[in-house]
C-alpha cells in the first residue's frame, strides 16, 4: 500500500487531520514544514534569508523523505508548485483538503503563529491584515488548484465537518492498509 498524503492551501487542516488520520489508522505521520523547520528555522526567515528556490529545493527533499518514511505526510500548501512534487504525490494516495476563501482567512488570521513563523500573507499593519489576506489567498488559490487536484485523488472540504467526521471520509476512501 501507499503512503497517504494531504496537500491544500494554508489554513486547510493539513496538520490537523494528518495527526488524527495518523492516530486512527495507527501509522506514523511525517510535516513537510515541520521536517524542514527542525534543521533551517521558521519558513518565514528561510525565504527571506536563502530565498524561495531554496526553500522549494528543501521542500522537494522533506516529500521525498516523508514518502520513505510512509504512513501520513503533511505537505506544506506550496508543495505542488514544483512539478517533481506533483509526480511525486500522484504516484501515492492524496487528497486534497480545501474550504472557501473566508474560511481559509478566517483560520489565518486567528493562527497566531500563521504570520510569524510562514511566508507573509498580509502587511504588519491590523487594519489591512483582513483585505490583504483575503486577496493573498484569492491569488494563491487561483494560481494552485489546479495543482492541487492534478495530484490528488479525493477531495475534502474541510469547512463543514468536525475532525472525527473528515477523517472518517478519508479512511474510508482509503486502501484497507497504509504503511506505517
Amino acid at each position: 500500500m501507499v503512503p497517504v498524503a494531504l496537500v491544500g492551501p494554508r489554513a486547510s487542516g493539513k496538520s490537523t487531520l494528518a495527526q488524527a488520520l495518523a492516530a486512527r489508522l495507527g501509522v506514523s505521520v511525517s510535516d513537510t514544514d515541520a521536517m524542514i523547520t527542525a534543521v533551517h528555522g521558521p519558513i518565514r526567515d528561510q525565504f527571506a534569508r536563502d530565498g524561495e528556490s531554496v526553500f522549494r529545493d528543501r521542500e522537494e527533499q522533506a516529500l521525498r523523505d516523508a514518502l520513505a518514511l510512509g504512513g501520513i505526510i503533511s505537505c506544506g500548501g506550496g508543495i505542488v508548485l514544483r512539478r517533481a512534487n506533483r509526480l511525486l504525490l500522484a504516484t501515492v494516495q492524496t487528497v486534497f483538503l480545501t474550504a472557501p476563501v473566508e474560511t481559509l482567512v478566517a483560520r489565518v488570521l486567528a493562527d497566531p503563529c500563521s504570520h510569524d513563523q510562514r511566508p507573509p500573507l498580509f502587511a504588519d499593519a491590523p487594519a489591512d491584515r483582513e483585505e490583504m489576506a483575503r486577496e493573498e489567498t484569492r491569488r494563491v488559490l487561483a494560481a494552485r488548484l489546479p495543482l492541487y487536484r492534478s495530484c490528488s485523488g479525493l477531495e475534502i472540504d474541510t469547512s463543514a465537518s468536525d475532525v472525527s467526521a473528515m477523517v472518517a471520509a478519508i479512511a474510508a476512501r482509503l486502501p484497507q492498509r497504509v504503511p506505517a
